[in-house]
């Protein structure tokens, strides 16, 4: 992928720069998760 366009998708959605650095990462989408529901199961 070009330089310029991973710095508009990292501009975009920051989470891609963990992504790509292969950091650990976790994401709940909150279009078919309530953010309580996760916060619960996290607790």
């Amino acid at each position: 992928m070009e330089n310029a366009k991973m710095n508009s998708l990292i501009a975009q959605y920051p989470l891609v720069k963990d992504l790509v650095a292969l950091k650990e990462t976790t994401w709940f989408n909150p279009g078919t998760t309530h953010w309580l529901k996760v916060y619960l199961m996290l607790a």
